[in-house]
């Protein structure tokens, strides 16, 4: 219908939408192909820098769902790059604590927290304007994987545990999200029986939510099996 009425902003808000309908259902083929429209749609025909800017973002997360972190960074640094042009403070916060997790999940830890240092300073100038506790609370959740990876455990489940009570009055999927790198803390520590039921609480949520993530459900699965023969 937008097609035929040659209003390219609706055919946009279409591609958008569906793109995140996929993307909710774990169909990342399907949303890929949604967004990339909703990129072509935006370079070529609507020409405003935040829809740009939006659908680098949206395109960021998809590859970042689906394990292909490359392709993650470079839409991630595109949707900063924008958002520092416009003088969108939050919209550049947000943008490097995403960088940065992938950036921690790729082993780039010395630049992961760069990024995290430098949103968590914009967002504190940001503190009268918007809520910023989620925002802070992905900062944690960063900082706690960035500890994982040095091998400071005991900081890291710090970290992680402190944002898993902020976590749980957003959305189920963030929750997920902290009960895996907690389990996997603890998988570390030593303590599998610790770690077995965070997984057993993330395997929950995502039976609830029909694996909205797959690498994360095949992950939970995975190492949940693991520590139950281990606990045998």
């Amino acid at each position: 219908i937008y097609q035929r009425a040659g209003d390219k902003y609706g055919v946009g808000d279409v591609h958008v939408s569906l793109g995140h309908w996929y993307l909710d259902r774990g169909d990342t083929d399907g949303a890929e192909q949604h967004f990339k429209e909703y990129l072509k749609v935006s370079k070529e025909e609507r020409g405003t820098p935040g829809d740009l800017m939006y659908a680098h973002f949206a395109l960021g997360i998809l590859y970042e769902q689906k394990g292909e972190y490359e392709s993650a960074v470079a839409h991630y640094e595109k949707y900063i790059d924008t958002a520092s042009d416009l003088d969108h403070l939050w919209e550049l916060a947000q943008g490097r604590l995403y960088l940065g997790y992938v950036l921690a999940e790729k082993d780039n830890l010395e630049r992961a927290q760069r990024e995290v240092d430098e949103a968590l300073e914009i967002l504190e100038g940001l503190t009268d304007s918007v809520d910023i506790t989620r925002d802070k609370n992905m900062g944690r959740l960063v900082t706690g994987i960035i500890m994982y990876k040095k091998g400071e455990y005991g900081k890291a489940l710090e970290q992680i545990s402190e944002g898993i009570a902020t976590a749980e009055e957003y959305g189920p999927t963030e929750l997920v999200e902290f009960r895996v790198w907690k389990a996997r803390v603890l998988e570390k520590m030593g303590r599998e029986q610790e770690a077995l039921k965070e997984f057993d609480a993330a395997y929950g949520i995502l039976k609830q939510l029909g694996s909205e993530n797959r690498r994360i459900a095949k992950e939970v699965v995975h190492n949940r099996r693991t520590l139950v023969e281990t606990a045998k």
